[in-house]
């Protein structure tokens, strides 16, 4: 291929040298006949056979017009042509005229004989140049300039070194041609010889034309280009410019060497072009610097890109293989291109490109894309089939409109009639394959005739995308469960710009937030043109879920849809619709619409249509910016139903049967809003209760006038009314007109408290009740403020219970109401509010305050709303709570204990930042109610009190007063001997007291407190100081049950601080418990790590002293804590002490106590050891132990204590009830921790065994108990012995307690936050109210107790027909739940049942590990021998609740027989004949008749302990039905009413199953009988009785 370039090159200055000689020839023809036609023709013939030999080509020389002979000789021809050796026409010149030195031609010619042509001008007026190839792809023009001898030498091999010319033949002399000048007027340059086609002009060229010495030069200085083709695609502008350069051929190598540049442009695109060749080396750029779009798109059709445009290519290399690199920037998308050319047969190729961050918008997609990859390409460019190859796009990730795409592969081949893409992409959870294919009939390739139209090219595609699992999906995890996949398929005619396609798409498992569809499927049609494409879509799903938080799910079986859609001139849907089946039902809702169009910024909807809601709900709207129409109306929708098929939570609480009628239609137009709307909902079912709601909304608006009444009304609930709304809403109808408009609403209503706690009443409300009233009113004259708002509420009969914080009790409100009043002007940003609360005996308290509060900046976010602004409020407020009887306060206040007055008096004045706050308090006369406490509380004289607390908001002082009046005791009149006598007043009371206080608190700031700091945070400091003088203890609320006057001193210094406090106290006359002693006086004292406490008690009979020093106790801040470990010790002495001085501290488990104690000792505790020493002594002691329900009494006992920790109670003695004990004890303690004991006990007359009051049993005996602590200390490990007892049963069962486990289905508490907190309430049922994650209770510093109890062999359990003797071992443990292993053993004795004493042959009550310790197994059997001497066995095998009885006899009877011997004493034959064959169940009626009765009696036994008038009663129906009666008798049983049950299967005669009775003896031996059956039996009889 280059060689066959370069030849034709050097043909092409060759032939420029022979035309050269041709003109020569023609002007030494024309010398003698210069001009004259005949001559200008000879002269014409002449140069044709000249030249015909030189040339394979042929040169065909026209007219010639004009000949002038002379040393400069000029000829003018009309028409030259130059034809390749086939005759087609490569060169066509017209208008030829040269200038040429004649006399210098002939002498060369005659001299050398060859040419010496010396042309000073050249010109051509117009001329045509015909670029084609032949057959062989050879150019045309080539072969015709080629002489006969560069021919013979292209087709003969190159010849050695060794046959080279002999060098004796000298060279042949070479032509020589010069043109000195060449001008061309116009060239068309056409032809194949660069594809697709190339078409272009060049004017006014100027050239020069050297040839000599073999080589031929052609200097092109200057000429404009007009390049029609080959151009780019949809390139509608030619390249044109200004082109100039130089070419140098060696015609004996043919190698080439020259330039060119082209500087022009492609419409207004500047283009500059540069080339140059030296040999076999080639480069050649084309540069465009930077065109912006509007010149793009004048330059090329279709190509919108929307940034400016770089390029630049180049080409480079030694042929025939040229290298390719070009580099290209729209915006900021780069592309780099790298390749490979081949310019021999085939034009193989390879092509590496890099694009980088391609962004569609630059290219007029008009979506936004970052996507970055390669292209690599090979193939040939021309051969024998045409183009062909293949090529690969990868991409990395990338963005597409805002979304994340995942790296892509495409791969494909390509032939000269189609293209074909293999797509593939995947990503976490996706893939994505598909296939594309261009097709371009071969037809396109060539010319089509009219009759056979060309075929279209076509563009087909087949995509598919396919997830197994959403959740896995990378741009989106675990946001869409369930799996996926869609494909769409389809074809674009590229000539008719049109697009036919299919798209399906089904997911299964679809979840999603709060939707979720079992199956989800969708199919569409897309056709029409490429720019204008409609799209017809339908789909269906099943099992379409909606589940909102905490409501309650939406199931549709089924939804399905379809629609068209159009995009273009606007969007817009047509002929939609869409089905939601409803749950339970064929039938659903249904929404269509002819059509909704978007266009300009307006939806236009027409025709929609919603049924399956009732009556069908019709709407039009027309949605613009500035105007808009809105038309609904409908006669009723169920909304109940909407509820059900929409979830709407606020519908959902409506009920049955609700409805509301639409009838809506507003315009908004320029001059502003006009229209109606008029919405009634209706409920006859009620929504509270059962009564009718009714709730509407009438408006009209003209020109934004609008004048509305609204009222909503709940028949037994209350109603709330808009009894006025005049509004002047200005402009458009929509938000910012809401919020300029003027006007008036006001709103008045009522409601049944009770019935609308549900709705407003706080979660601390148990129960409310009463009646409450509102009136308000909204006003707004100035459209830049904010309105202004004055409400009014009050209460009529208001009834409430309020829940505490646990441990707190419920608190009752009874008798009370109230008026709140609110105002707020927007204008002034005045607020203010107050208060009043009234009961039956008057005002209650009332409270006020003011400030200017600025809610519309705190709401618009121009002011802050923290702790700063609220401290700059100005605030003004004040409370009252006038003078009151203490027995007239409310209920929840109430203290029915006192009597005398109480009132207070609150302000607060300034900023809330630094306020003056003030607050007073008064009592007087507060005295205890001798008529509803006499005695306990009756010992304190009337108190007058005061508190007076002042706070600057940084400072606060408190003082309070407490004092004794005098009570003021009149002279007494009595009777002596007949006269009264005054007796005069003895003054025996003390003197009357006083408790005064003082409070200073420093550092207490407002900032701090509405900055949110917690209370640790502050840093306050406190000091106090009190002082009691002859106090009464009856009158101070800490003391219960304890008496006597009360003097001291009490000093606390820096709370929360560094504190510390100090105590000095004594009581006069203290008693507790029914004893008293003279005097008690205390003094203690401590700070961090120091206390020291005294405490004496000293009386004439008594005397008992306490010391206490220890550095356990911890004081830092407010917090108050105790380490154990520290160094401590406690001493203590007593002398003839009274027990019951004790009796406050034990009152919850142990009622009443007294005695005498004794004793004296001592406690050092510190890290490294525990000490108790001393010794105790109890005379005559009695107790009332709370959980026995029995009082221990003259206990006498005595425990010492040694030095090593060895302590023992010897001679212990007692009774409980009717029996008496002794016991003594001995064991191990560590300081005050407890090691081990042993223990025993003998009961030596029967001592009650007792519950909760309760006596079971009693018992003789001896127990012997060993204890021991675990070494983590988390464990108690008790060893029970019992060697002997007896265990005696009363014959008839005391009245037990009924126990009242704790309910698991119910759970009692406070519901807090939406919670349900137990907390207190399992704390005083014991708990700890903690729970685990996993739901089981944890329990801190648990102490578990595992027993081991052994039974000796002297057991004995007696009573109640019970002589039987237990043995065994069993272990309990007792913890959260009480855990029972080991077994029992029944070792003989008998049981007495119905008369009939059964000898006890075996027995095991065995509990299993992890068992239920009430549902032991047991393995039990007894034997009863008759008068027949009949051995009737009873045998009981199983769980206690479970197991099964059974009977056997020897010799064997059936069960019949069995229980006639139970009964009779001997065998029944009836029943015999009625039952089955020994061992065989047969037919039971007669034993379950006898049984049934057997199991009557002894259930009446039972019955007639808890009510003697009830009793069982059993019978037998037919079908072996047992009839079981349950009855009362009353009126000294003249009057029996009874409710029957008899299961089993019913017969015709005997359908019930549900009986009553009705026995009423009118008269005696009269009775009227009545029966009455749940299936209709109805039996009246008169009955007859005599017991004869």
């Amino acid at each position: 291929m280059r060689r066959r370039a370069l030849l034709a090159l050097a043909h092409g200055a060759q032939s420029v040298a022979l035309a050269a000689t041709f003109t020569g020839a023609l002007v030494a023809a024309v010398l003698v006949h210069a001009n004259m036609p005949a001559v200008r023709r000879v002269a014409a013939d002449v140069g044709n056979r000249v030249t015909t030999p030189l040339f394979e080509g042929k040169i065909v020389i026209g007219d010639v017009q004009s000949l002038s002979l002379g040393p400069k000789t000029t000829i003018r021809v009309r028409e030259a042509e130059v034809l390749d050796p086939e005759g087609h026409r490569v060169i066509r010149a017209n208008d030829v005229e040269a200038t040429i030195d004649l006399e210098r031609l002939l002498s060369s010619v005659m001299k050398h004989g060859t040419p010496d042509v010396d042309l000073d001008e050249v010109r051509v007026g117009s001329a045509e140049v015909v670029l084609d190839v032949d057959a062989v792809r050879a150019p045309r023009i080539a072969r015709a300039f080629r002489t006969p001898a560069e021919r013979a030498f292209a087709e003969t091999p190159t010849p050695s070194s060794s046959s080279s010319t002999s060098p004796s033949s000298p060279p042949a002399r070479e032509p020589r041609v010069h043109i000195r000048k060449a001008r061309v007027g116009k060239a068309h340059v056409h032809g194949d010889l660069v594809p697709p086609e190339l078409d272009g002009d060049a004017t006014t060229l100027e050239a020069r034309f050297i040839l000599e010495d073999k080589r031929a030069t052609a200097t092109l200085d200057g000429g404009h280009l007009v390049l029609r083709s080959p151009k780019a695609p949809n390139q509608r502008a030619p390249l044109t410019g200004t082109l100039s350069g130089a070419l140098a051929i060696d015609l004996e190598t043919t190698e080439l060497d020259g330039s060119a540049e082209l500087d022009g442009s492609c419409g207004s695109i500047p283009v500059v072009a540069r080339a140059k060749i030296s040999g076999e080396t080639v480069e050649a750029t084309v540069d465009v610097a930077q065109a912006d779009p509007a010149a793009v798109a004048t330059a090329f059709s279709d190509v919108p890109v929307t940034k400016p445009v770089e390029l630049h290519a180049r080409a480079y290399g030694k042929l025939p293989t040229l290298g390719l690199e070009g580099r290209a920037r729209v915006g900021e998308t780069t592309v780099v291109a790298n390749g490979e050319l081949d310019l021999r047969e085939g034009n193989a190729f390879k092509l590496d490109v890099d694009a980088s961050h391609v962004n569609a918008e630059a290219f007029g997609a008009g979506i936004a894309t970052d996507v970055s990859g390669k292209i690599t390409g090979e193939g040939t460019l021309s051969g024998a089939a045409g183009p062909l190859g293949k090529f690969r796009i990868t991409t990395t990730d990338g963005v597409v409109a805002s979304q994340n795409v995942p790296a892509a592969t495409i791969e494909g081949r390509f032939d000269a009639t189609q293209v074909t893409a293999i797509v593939r992409a995947r990503e976490p959870g996706v893939e994505l394959n598909g296939k594309i294919t261009l097709d371009v009939p071969e037809s396109r390739l060539a010319a089509a005739t009219p009759s056979e139209p060309a075929s279209p090219p076509l563009l087909t595609f087949d995509l598919q995308a396919r997830s197994s699992s959403l959740r896995a999906l990378a741009r989106a995890p675990n946001l869409v469960g369930g799996a996926a996949s869609a494909r769409v398929q389809g074809k674009i005619d590229l000539d008719k710009k049109t697009i036919q396609a299919t798209t399906t798409a089904s997911a299964d498992g679809i979840a999603v937030d709060m939707f979720a569809a079992r199956h989800l499927s969708a199919n569409g049609v897309i056709s029409g043109p490429l720019d204008a494409p409609l799209v017809n879509v339908g789909f269906a799903g099943l099992d379409v879920r909606v589940q909102a938080k905490d409501k309650a799910p939406l199931v549709y079986p089924s939804a399905t849809g379809h629609a068209k859609v159009a995009l273009v001139p606007s969007p817009r849907l047509l002929d939609a619709s869409i089905n939601l089946s409803q749950p339970g039902s064929a039938e659903g809702i249904t929404a269509s619409a002819k059509s909704i169009h978007l266009v300009d910024g307006v939806v236009e909807a027409r025709g929609l249509r919603v049924t399956g809601l009732g009556e069908p709900l019709e709407l039009d709207a027309n949605i613009g910016d500035s105007q808009w129409s809105v038309r609904a109306k409908s006669a009723g929708i169920d909304l109940h139903r909407a509820a059900r098929m929409t979830g709407i939570q606020e519908l959902e609480l409506l009920p049955e049967g609700t409805s509301a009628a639409v009838d809506v239609d507003v315009r908004q137009g320029k001059e502003g809003a006009d229209g109606h709307l008029d919405i009634v909902v209706r409920s006859e079912n009620g929504v509270v209760g059962n009564g009718s709601v009714v709730a509407e909304a009438h408006a009209t608006i003209t020109r934004g006038k609008l004048v509305g009444t609204g009222k909503v009304a709940a028949e037994g609930f209350g109603h709330v009314e808009v009894s006025r709304a005049d509004l002047d809403v200005p402009g458009r109808l929509d938000g910012r007109s809401l919020q300029r408009t003027t006007g008036v609403v006001e709103l008045r209503g009522s409601i049944d408290l009770a019935q609308g706690a549900a709705l407003f009443a706080g979660e601390n409300v148990e129960r409310i009740a009463g009646l409450g009233s509102f009136e308000a009113r909204i006003e707004r004259g100035d459209p830049t403020a904010l309105p202004a708002v004055r409400a009014t509420f009050r209460t009529q009969g208001l009834e409430a219970v309020l829940s505490g914080a646990p441990p707190s009790p419920t608190t009752e409100i009874a008798g009370i109401d109230m008026l709140t009043h609110v105002a707020w002007d927007g204008r002034t940003e005045d607020a203010e509010i107050s208060i009043l609360s009234w009961d039956e005996h008057g005002l209650l308290g009332s409270a006020g305050a003011k400030a200017k509060v600025p809610l519309a900046a705190w709401a618009s976010g121009t002011a802050k709303l923290d702790g700063e602004a609220l401290a700059l409020l100005d605030v003004r407020a004040v409370a009252d709570i006038p003078a009151r009887e203490v027995s007239e306060l409310p209920p929840f206040l109430e203290a029915p204990a006192l009597r005398g007055t109480v009132e207070s008096h609150f302000e607060l004045s300034g900023a809330v930042g630094r306020p003056e706050v003030v607050l007073s308090a008064r009592t007087r006369g507060l005295r205890a109610d001798r008529r509803t406490t006499p005695g306990a509380q009756a010992s304190f004289d009337p108190l007058d009190g005061s508190l007076e607390a002042r706070w600057d908001g940084e400072r606060a002082a408190i003082t309070f007063t407490l004092d004794e009046r005098e009570r003021r005791q009149r002279p007494r009149v009595v009777r002596r001997q007949g006269q009264s006598v005054l007796v005069p007043v003895q003054r025996t009371r003390k003197a009357p007291g006083h408790f005064r206080g003082l409070v200073l608190m420093t550092d207490l700031r407002v900032k701090d407190l509405l900055q949110g700091k917690a209370l640790a945070e502050l840093q306050w400091r406190a000091s106090a100081e009190l002082e009691v003088e002859n106090l009464a203890l009856g009158a101070l609320p800490v003391t219960t049950g304890v008496t006597g006057s009360l003097s001291g001193r009490a000093r606390l210094k820096e709370l929360n601080g560094d504190p510390s406090f100090e105590v000095k106290a004594h009581v006069d006359n203290f008693g507790a418990g029914g004893a008293r002693v003279q005097n008690l006086d205390l003094t203690a004292g401590g700070r961090d790590a120091s206390l020291f406490a005294h405490a004496s008690i000293l009386d004439d009979v008594s005397k008992a002293t306490i010391q206490l020093a220890s550095q356990s106790l911890r004081m830092k801040g407010l917090d108050v804590s105790w380490e154990a470990t520290a160094p401590t010790r406690l001493d203590y002495a007593v002398q003839n002490g009274r027990l019951a001085l004790l009796a406050p501290l034990v009152k919850s488990s142990i009622s009443e106590m007294d005695g005498r104690i004794d004793g004296a000792g001592s406690v050092t505790i510190d890290r490294t050891s525990q000490v108790f020493e001393g010794g105790l002594a109890l005379q005559d002691a009695n107790f009332y132990v709370n959980v026995l329900g029995e009082e221990i009494t003259s206990l006498n006992a005595i425990a010492k204590f040694e030095r090593t920790g060895v302590f023992r109670i010897d001679n212990a003695t007692g009774k409980m009830g009717s029996g008496e004990f002794r016991a003594s004890a001995s064991g191990r303690m560590n300081g005050l921790l407890f090691m081990d004991a042993d223990a025993t006990v003998i009961a030596t007359k029967n001592v009650p065994l007792s519950s909760e009051g309760a006596t079971f049993a009693s018992a003789t005996g001896e127990v012997k108990l060993s204890a021991k602590m675990s070494d983590d200390r988390n464990a108690l490990l008790v060893t029970v012995d019992v060697p002997r007892a007896e265990v005696q049963l009363p014959d008839r069962g005391t009245q037990s307690l009924q126990p009242l486990e704790p309910d698991s289905t119910v759970a009692i508490g406070v519901r807090r936050g939406g919670e349900l907190d137990t907390t207190a309430v399992r704390k005083h049922r014991g708990g700890t109210g903690k729970q685990a994650a996993d739901g089981t209770k944890t329990n801190e510093h648990q102490l578990v107790t595992r027993m081991s109890v052994v039974l000796g062999d002297s057991v004995q359990l007696d009573g109640r027909g019970l002589a039987v003797s237990l043995g065994g071992r069993t272990l309990v443990e007792l913890a959260d739940e009480l855990k029972v292993t080991g077994r029992v053993d029944l070792r003989g004795g008998t049981i007495e049942v119905h008369g009939r004493r059964f000898t006890v042959d075996h027995g095991t009550v065995t509990f299993p590990e992890g068992g239920e310790p009430s549902n032991p197994t047991i393995v039990a059997a007894a034997y009863w021998d008759s008068p027949d001497r009949t051995r009737v066995w009873v045998e009981f095998t199983g769980p206690l609740k479970t197991g099964n009885l059974t009977l056997r006899s020897e010799p064997p009877f059936s069960k019949n027989e069995i229980l006639s011997v139970l009964l009779f004493g001997r065998p029944d034959p009836n029943m015999a004949a009625a039952g089955a064959t020994p061992g065989n169940s047969g037919d039971t009626s007669g034993a379950t008749a006898v049984g049934s009765g057997f199991v009557a009696g002894d259930l009446n036994r039972v019955l007639s302990e808890i009510d003697e008038n009830l009793d069982v009663e059993t019978d037998t129906l037919s079908g072996n039905r047992t009839r079981t009666k349950l009855g009362r008798s009353f009126f000294d049983r003249r009057l029996k009413v009874q409710v029957g049950y008899a299961p089993g299967r019913t017969t015709y005669r005997e359908p019930d199953t549900t009986y009553l009775f009705l026995n009423w003896q009118f008269i005696p031996k009269w009775a009227l009988v009545a029966t009455r059956g749940d299936r209709g039996t109805t039996i009246f009889d008169v009955l007859f009785q005599h017991r004869y």
